[in-house]
């Protein structure tokens, strides 16, 4: 028996049943005294529970995933601890970068480290039950996770050739580099007081909000990829090239980068000051861009991670347009720092080479990440020829 997975996603459904409940969730919090980290672990878990259940039940109609499957071998206690195992062993290893690079050991990750603590029996119960559910419906008897423990428990090193060391622990460097970052940003926007008293207030807190969502469906992807709904990581990007324009775009690089070599202009409310309805159209324009961008963040559900195939989005925004979120972002970055407006002309000049080069920075993820799900198998471009048809369905409308 083969398991079979979904590699082409036309439903969103996860992801906007996902949204009330986050919504939902913030509301019931507002009034809450318990500190932002707890309460940011708790929309997460909100977030996940809700999505995972509609994920849950698509996937056994739809037959795909480990959820629904049919058992192929008994339990095996030895099996099953082995694969325990794996995973304790590989989380050591790549979250020991926290204990070892100085970036993790200041206070800015605190809240991370808090929550953590405090949430680590849950999730330490979701992977068990991950772990033993699988352990007798996957095609694969023995994981990467059983042969790398049982090779170094029994000191059997050459057994170690049955992993694919490279894909087996980028996956988990993707998940342990993003999902700090992305937590502390979400707690961020918790604490926030949203404010729609004026244009400027409204603009802030409806970007605000936009990234408040955006974060906390990112902290649900890197934490909940599983095999049960099919929303597990298939492969990641292989490329040096791939990683380098991806993590630039992130703390702690962007703070040089960004700084020191794409600082392309000025924010647009000072610009726009003495004109309150020019204000109003270029708010309603940022947001509009964002807007695609979160359409495209909730089209993922739990499936969202940088550098990651778990699934090629065949709805949604995705339907359209094959890089959604980056077109969002970028043309929103463009409106909101105007690098067409400076003290004189090559200053313009400056910064519309400055912005040209983020642009460049966000093509060569497109391009690269593009490559990577080509060299995966043909849905890439079946999903590619599907974008192009939709778009001559509305030209001939």
């Amino acid at each position: 028996m083969t398991v079979k997975t979904q590699n082409l996603v036309r439903t969103s459904l996860p992801g906007w049943c996902g949204l009330i409940a986050l919504f939902a969730a913030f509301l019931f919090l507002c009034q809450s005294d318990l500190p932002s980290y707890l309460q940011a672990s708790i929309i997460i878990g909100v977030l996940f529970v809700t999505m995972f259940s509609i994920e849950a039940i698509l996937s056994v109609r739809g037959n795909f995933g480990l959820l629904g499957a049919a058992c192929q071998r008994g339990f095996n206690i030895n099996r099953v601890f082995f694969k325990i195992m794996g995973y304790i062993i590989t989380i050591l290893c790549v979250s020991s970068a926290y204990w070892i690079f100085p970036e993790y050991s200041g206070s800015f990750y605190t809240p991370y480290y808090l929550a953590l603590r405090a949430s680590w029996p849950f999730l330490a119960g979701f992977f068990l039950f991950c772990i033993l559910w699988e352990d007798q419906r996957s095609d694969k008897e023995q994981d990467d996770y059983y042969w790398l423990a049982y090779a170094l428990l029994n000191f059997k090193f050459d057994l170690l050739k049955n992993i694919n060391f490279k894909q087996h622990f980028l996956a988990w460097v993707v998940k342990l580099y993003f999902l700090p970052l992305m937590f502390i940003y979400l707690v961020n926007y918790i604490g926030y007081s949203f404010n729609f008293s004026s244009v400027l207030s409204t603009y802030d807190s409806a970007y605000n909000g936009i990234f408040f969502i955006d974060t906390a469906f990112v902290c649900v992807g890197y934490i909940f990829a599983n095999n049960l709904t099919d929303t597990q990581i298939r492969s990641t990007e292989p490329t040096m090239l791939g990683w380098a324009c991806t993590i630039i775009c992130y703390q702690p690089f962007w703070s040089t980068i960004g700084s020191s070599y794409i600082s392309y202009g000025s924010p647009w409310g000072p610009w726009l000051g003495g004109h309150p309805q020019l204000q109003i159209i270029w708010a309603i324009l940022i947001i509009a861009c964002l807007s695609l961008y979160i359409w495209a963040t909730i089209a993922f559900g739990s499936r969202f991670s940088n550098l990651t195939h778990r699934g090629i989005l065949v709805c949604g925004p995705y339907a359209y347009l094959r890089h959604p979120a980056y077109v969002g972002k970028l043309v929103s970055f463009f409106l909101i720092y105007i690098p067409f407006v400076g003290k004189d002309l090559i200053t313009v000049i400056r910064y519309c080479i400055m912005w040209a080069l983020l642009a460049g920075i966000y093509y060569l993820r497109a391009k690269t990440e593009e490559t990577h799900l080509r060299s995966i198998g043909p849905e890439y471009d079946i999903y590619a020829k599907e974008v192009a048809q939709n778009w001559k369905r509305i030209l001939k409308i």
